[in-house]
């Protein structure tokens, strides 16, 4: 049988804007034996699928550090402290497409539970609309791309859409249309 691993003391190694890194001692429930965890800790993050009318997804083109590539992606971007998940959904579609819907939370994931102890919220924008402009970060630079509904799965299969938490807002959002028995979810 698998148990919790007792905590012991937690040192925080670095700070970096917009995550921590904290070293979690921790002892094996089974041998006793202590070892040392690394954890990134953050603000829990924002994914939003927003659906136009005719069923276009409003995607953000941008480039991604970490890759060193361009990456499509649905808006999303971390929820402040204190911020309700769904009132952060509802700021970051605004933000990075000048979008604004009705948002209907589908989902949560953990990005990776063997280093992030936050999760990320995935939301559903329907009926979105233009209702204003961009207002970027200094350091954002989005292109908005309306992609058919039915060209997602296509997307994700030739790895033109490659961020895991996107495909999983795309699972959740296939999940709801499934549940509620919306024939989009058949575009999926």
């Amino acid at each position: 049988m698998v148990d919790l691993w007792q905590k012991g003391k937690r040192e925080l190694r670095g700070n970096y804007r917009v995550f921590k890194v904290y070293e979690q001692e921790l002892s094996n429930p089974v041998t006793k034996r202590k070892y040392s965890a690394f954890l990134i800790d953050s603000q829990p993050w924002v994914n939003i699928v927003p659906l136009t009318p005719d069923l276009r997804v409003v995607m953000v083109k941008q480039y991604r550090f970490g890759l060193d590539s361009i990456s499509l992606e649905v808006p999303g971007g971390l929820v402040e402290p204190g911020e309700d998940p769904a009132d952060a959904a509802k700021r970051e579609l605004r933000e990075e497409t000048g979008f604004e819907g009705n948002i209907i939370k589908i989902g949560e994931a953990s990005p990776n539970p063997a280093l992030h102890p936050f999760k990320c919220h995935m939301f559903l924008a329907l009926e979105v609309k233009k209702m204003g402009v961009q207002s970027l970060e200094p350091n954002e630079i989005i292109d908005l791309q309306f992609v058919p509904l039915q060209d997602i799965p296509r997307l994700i299969n030739t790895g033109e859409i490659n961020h895991s938490l996107v495909m999983n807002a795309f699972y959740y959002t296939r999940l709801y249309f499934s549940q509620i028995k919306d024939a989009r979810c058949e575009l999926l």
